[in-house]
């Protein structure tokens, strides 16, 4: 909108896999990618993307229109594209009749370009607009330059808490002011039982019980108190209020806290936050036999019996909650026990541990 335009777009594309990135769209062309229909247009224009990555191409000015690229596609690779599916959809959808492309930069695999999109005016506007727009060009590579690897970064980070998660590990991240920065789903499920550490309605980390308070204080007491090369990493248990159904003290939260540090601040203190990474006692009852019952072929009968008898329940118990005799639980306890090469209980309590795989509910 700003340089005459009624939609711009900035936009990488991996030829290598050939998926199309979003960095920074208007929401006219971020609704885009979420349709249907729009999907299917923009697979009709993807064999132009690789002229964009191609040095050598003849292109007529900064910005070049969807029809010169289409004739040079055809001119090179000696097959028919066809764009009309494509530009039927953006009037259709968006009002928008025309469009002119730049590439960024043209490195290896990967191609970055800016696109400009018009509604319906006359052919002067949009140059004008499109010699603004090249003016621009500079700045968005830079911007590009510089989000590609945050980008790669933040895909990474995001990967380990999604690990985290499914181990039933919670993380904790907050500033030396006990602001909250981040936490991932299994931390938010800590949070928010409130039987150790809450949130508060600013925004930060708080103990609920005096045993969770002092061990806070103590933590970011010890984190204002660094000095460039120091080094911060505590063992934490934090005690849990007690409920009906267990005592504070056999189920507390223990982890470990490590400060994070940032050298490039130029303010003489190397700690900015804390790390904090918490135990889940309650999620790590869940124990789940979908690898059990595989590698030892266990009917489903015999994985309900195991799952039941993992949690501690005897014949007896198993045999009302499954509504069956004790006799049956016996004779799939003894099944269980013949398969699996176990001689007790403990044993294949362990086992199942040791081969579950760590599932998000």
């Amino acid at each position: 909108g700003g340089i005459g335009a009624q939609a711009a777009s900035i936009a990488g594309l991996d030829l290598s896999r050939s998926i199309l990135r979003s960095y920074n769209t208007s929401e006219l062309i971020s609704d885009l990618v979420s349709d249907p229909g729009g999907v299917k247009a923009l697979q009709a224009e993807r064999p132009l993307y690789s002229l964009l990555a191609e040095e050598g191409v003849a292109l007529d000015g900064p910005f070049t229109s969807d029809q010169v690229l289409v004739d040079e596609y055809q001119r090179r690779r000696n097959q028919p594209v066809s764009l009309g599916e494509f530009h039927q959809f953006f009037r259709d959808r968006y009002d928008l009749h025309h469009r002119v492309l730049s590439p960024l930069n043209r490195s290896g695999p990967q191609c970055d370009y800016v696109a400009l999109h018009f509604g319906a005016c006359d052919a002067s506007k949009r140059d004008a607009a499109s010699q603004l727009g090249s003016q621009l060009l500079p700045h968005f590579a830079k911007a590009l330059s510089i989000s590609r690897p945050l980008s790669a970064l933040e895909i990474r980070y995001n990967s380990v808490l999604d690990v985290l998660d499914r181990l039933r590990m919670g993380v904790i991240i907050a500033g030396l002011d006990r602001k909250v920065w981040l936490s991932n789903v299994a931390a938010k499920e800590i949070l928010e039982r409130r039987d150790a550490l809450r949130v508060s309605s600013g925004g930060c980390l708080q103990g609920t019980n005096d045993s969770a308070s002092h061990t806070l204080d103590s933590v970011f007491g010890h984190l204002n108190g660094v000095t460039p090369g120091d080094l911060l990493r505590l063992r934490l248990c934090l005690g849990r209020n007690p409920s009906h159904f267990r005592s504070a003290a056999a189920e507390a939260y223990v982890g470990d806290c490590s400060l994070l540090r940032h050298d490039d601040l130029g303010t003489g203190i190397s700690g900015v936050g804390l790390l904090m990474v918490l135990s889940d006692p309650d999620a790590q009852e869940q124990v789940d036999l979908g690898a059990l019952q595989q590698i030892f072929a266990l009917t489903r009968s015999e994985r309900a019996v195991c799952e039941l008898l993992i949690l501690g329940y005897s014949n007896a118990e198993i045999a009302e909650q499954l509504h069956v005799s004790t006799d049956t639980v016996a004779s799939q306890v003894k099944s269980l026990f013949t398969k699996t090469s176990c001689r007790k209980r403990g044993e294949l309590i362990h086992l199942a541990h040791r081969v579950s795989v760590p599932v998000l509910d």
